[in-house]
Parts: C-alpha cells; structure tokens; sequence
C-alpha cells in the first residue's frame, strides 16, 4: 500500500509527541514537518524543472539546519552544558 506525503508526515508528528525530548525541540520538528509537507505537496502540483526542485529543497534544508543547531545549543547552554 502507498502512503501519500501527508500520511507520512502525520505518522512522524504523532511520534514525535512522545519524544522525551524538550518542548523547544519538538515544536522545531512539528513546524519544519509542516514546511516540508507544503513542500512536497507544492513541487508535486508545480511541474517544476528537477535544478529548481533541487535549490528549494537545499534552502528548506539549510534553513532547517541552522534552526535545528541553534536549539541544540540554546539547550546545551540552559542545561549548564559546554556551548
């Protein structure tokens, strides 16, 4: 049976509520699931060329990277950690 792109990405959001991982951390999840379903969910319906598929995705991860290594650290730091 094939799932659909939200099906998916609505199973992981469902598993992560039960991380154990801190509140900051689980919201960044939830909000970078919701861009990457507009995502996937726009390039299917645009027709767009394979390179502009390919530099939308890198900025969607670029951006999720850089939010996802400054929560870690911001943790780091609130837990008394070495930055």
């Amino acid at each position: 049976m094939r799932h659909s792109t939200h099906d998916i990405l609505q199973r992981i959001e469902q598993e992560v509520e039960f991380l154990s991982a801190p509140q900051v951390l689980r919201e960044s999840i939830a909000r970078h699931q919701q861009c990457l379903l507009s995502l996937a969910e726009s390039l299917l319906c645009a027709g767009m060329e394979q390179a502009d598929i390919d530099a939308r995705i890198t900025q969607m991860l670029d951006t999720y990277k850089a939010e996802l290594l400054r929560t870690i650290h911001e943790l780091r730091l609130s837990d008394g950690g070495a930055p």
